[in-house]
């Protein structure tokens, strides 16, 4: 479960930018002093979002008896996730139905900051926040409460040895 529309939208790269633009959203005198906000938090969440798609690999290669669920947040594209998990057998991208059946389903759920990392804690399901982007901007973009009741990891490593020991 994924919350990386900002940088992965299915309209395309920069869509929400253009978007507030267009309706402008943003007072004029303000305008300048958003953007530099907002560009630093695209920058953040594309840093994290390229770091699940490199670990896409690592986590079929270390879970080869497990099928490997992504699923998209509904605004995104599912093209760079499927280019991810080209070739690798038990990974599967799939925008189906609810959520709901899915996290109840799932041995264990990875997120980033995603309000389905709660919902999987409030059904019982093990969750794992990988958070592998550590900078002062994690403070200001990343979402406290879908944190707090996950278990976090940094790195790939602690990823794969987190959902190995909720998977047991």
């Amino acid at each position: 479960a994924f919350r990386f529309r900002s940088v992965n939208h299915y309209m395309g790269e920069k869509c929400n930018t253009r978007i507030l633009i267009r309706h402008e959203i943003v007072n004029e005198k303000k305008r300048e002093e958003f953007f530099k906000f907002w560009n630093s938090y695209e920058r953040h969440v594309a840093g994290v979002f390229y770091k699940f798609l490199d670990l896409l690999p690592q986590l079929s290669e270390a879970f080869p008896d497990h099928k490997i669920i992504v699923r998209p947040h509904p605004s995104e594209s599912h093209n760079k996730w499927k280019d991810a998990a080209k070739g690798l057998s038990n990974v599967i991208v799939i925008f189906q139905g609810g959520v709901t059946p899915w996290l109840l389903g799932a041995d264990a759920i990875l997120h980033w900051g995603c309000t389905t990392g709660v919902e999987g804690y409030l059904m019982g399901r093990p969750v794992v926040a990988y958070n592998p982007v550590d900078t002062e901007d994690e403070k200001l973009f990343d979402h406290k409460v879908p944190h707090c009741i996950s278990v976090i990891t940094r790195t790939s490593e602690e990823t794969i040895k987190a959902l190995r020991h909720v998977v047991k």
